[in-house]
């Protein structure tokens, strides 16, 4: 932000396409936008300016190409950012009833649930039973407890399937995301392909972690392939693969290292 609590820098979307595969759960983001705001404001690329304590270069040249894969299945913040979409929270809920509760905010229904024990989501309900906007209250290191949220109207009917056609994503009470939706494909086989595609690429290159062997509790990535002894043994995967035998760095949970 160019100001402190103030807004996020401003840029213009050129295109926009978000593939969802609600079954696994993950998304695929594929963005375009260009840095045209006049003056513009706050970060951007290139060296660092002491002035104004961040990049350089703004406006940033050419189009800016922002891909991005959310796997939610392994991951607390993806997750979060799948169940801020309305048919995400839709799942979320249902997952999570243990916690789900009703309420009234402004006279507005609200449904709330409690995310990995800790982060509460709430939807808010308009008068035609749709969702109109979803928060979640996260921790975020740079600026704490922080409300993410995303506003959604316009809904239309498409093959019985409502969807909104304006959505409005914000984090900490400033817009990151703004768009008019132009067209949607309901189970669409070539969204779950694109997601499928994207999910794999991005396992691959995830790295190489312990698993201990009684708990199941995965620690930090490992920096070695090579084998030693251990108290309970383990095991360690890596771009989808299981790697046989004990591996040098066992988890610490319950393994433990021994002389060779």
């Amino acid at each position: 932000a160019y100001t402190t609590g103030g807004a996020w820098p401003r840029y213009t979307v050129t295109k926009y396409t978000m593939s969802v595969d609600y079954s696994l759960p993950a998304m695929r983001q594929e963005l375009v936008r260009i840095d045209d705001a006049k003056p513009p404001r706050g970060g951007g690329a290139g060296g660092y300016n002491p002035q104004t304590f961040q990049g350089g270069i703004r406006p940033i040249p050419g189009d800016i190409i922002q891909n991005n894969t959310i796997d939610a299945r392994n991951n607390q913040n993806a997750m979060i950012q799948f169940w801020l979409t309305p048919h995400g929270f839709l799942k979320g809920i249902a997952a999570n009833m243990a916690t789900a509760k009703t309420g009234t905010v402004r006279g507005k229904k609200t449904l709330t649930f409690t995310a990995f024990g800790k982060f509460p989501i709430t939807a808010t309900i308009d008068d035609k039973n749709l969702i109109e906007k979803v928060e979640a209250l996260v921790d975020i290191p740079f600026t704490g407890d922080t409300v993410l949220d995303g506003a959604y109207t316009n809904y239309r009917d498409l093959d019985g399937i409502r969807f909104p056609m304006h959505i409005l994503m914000r984090e900490g009470g400033w817009p990151t995301l703004e768009i008019n939706v132009a067209q949607v494909n309901p189970n669409a086989q070539a969204a779950i392909d694109t997601v499928a595609r994207a999910t794999a690429a991005l396992r691959r290159n995830e790295p190489l972690r312990h698993q201990c062997a009684r708990c199941k509790r995965r620690t930090a990535p490992c920096r070695s392939r090579t084998w030693c002894r251990s108290a309970q043994g383990g095991r360690a995967e890596s771009r989808g693969e299981e790697w046989k035998g004990r591996h040098l760095l066992p988890p610490a949970c319950h393994s433990r290292r021994s002389g060779s």
